[in-house]
């Protein structure tokens, strides 16, 4: 939980420069009703990582250096290592804001934006092979396949992320009208 807190404080204090909306922002990312609901999926609980990401690629953006670099491909790195699935939900907002910021900060035929870049993803790339290649392999024998209707069943709609479970004290009752 605080991890968590403390990943979307670092990043929203690094995108407004506001401390108050940085301690806004990480009691309601790391304390969300929705969060005391997955505790019995520990994995789900470190999501430092994700904010972590994307405050290491702004940050990248603005002051292209190696220590920066590593930054960026240590925090993809851990996004991996502490969930497959915050790695995959991250791919794709991860491209999204990395191809805005190219956009406007007019990085496309920078080379050293994309060298160093390269270098560092490549680099947490290669480390993340020796977990995820199992997945893959796996999924391919056994034909393990996700359906858009287990996709449906199992997701969380916007209103879960509102609804406490009566078991959470420090949220108890909240959404039990919803």
């Amino acid at each position: 939980f605080v991890f968590s807190a403390y990943g979307a404080f670092r990043l929203t204090r690094t995108l407004t420069g506001s401390i108050r909306a940085a301690w806004v922002a990480g009691i309601l990312f790391g304390f969300i009703p929705y969060r005391f609901n997955t505790m019995a999926q520990l994995v789900y609980l470190n999501s430092v990582w994700l904010p972590l990401l994307f405050e290491a690629i702004y940050l990248f953006v603005q002051e292209r250096t190696w220590k920066r670099a590593i930054w960026l491909g240590s925090a993809f790195l851990f996004c991996g290592l502490s969930s497959i699935t915050w790695l995959l939900f991250s791919v794709i907002p991860f491209a999204l804001i990395g191809a805005i910021l190219l956009l406007r900060h007019q990085l496309w035929k920078d080379r050293l934006f994309w060298w160093r870049s390269g270098v560092a993803l490549a680099g947490a790339f290669l480390l993340l092979l020796p977990f995820t290649l199992p997945y893959y392999i796996v999924s391919r024998m056994y034909g393990f396949i996700r359906r858009i209707d287990d996709v449906k069943a199992h997701s969380a709609s916007p209103v879960h992320w509102l609804v406490a479970e009566g078991r959470s004290k420090l949220w108890r009752g909240m959404g039990s009208g919803i």
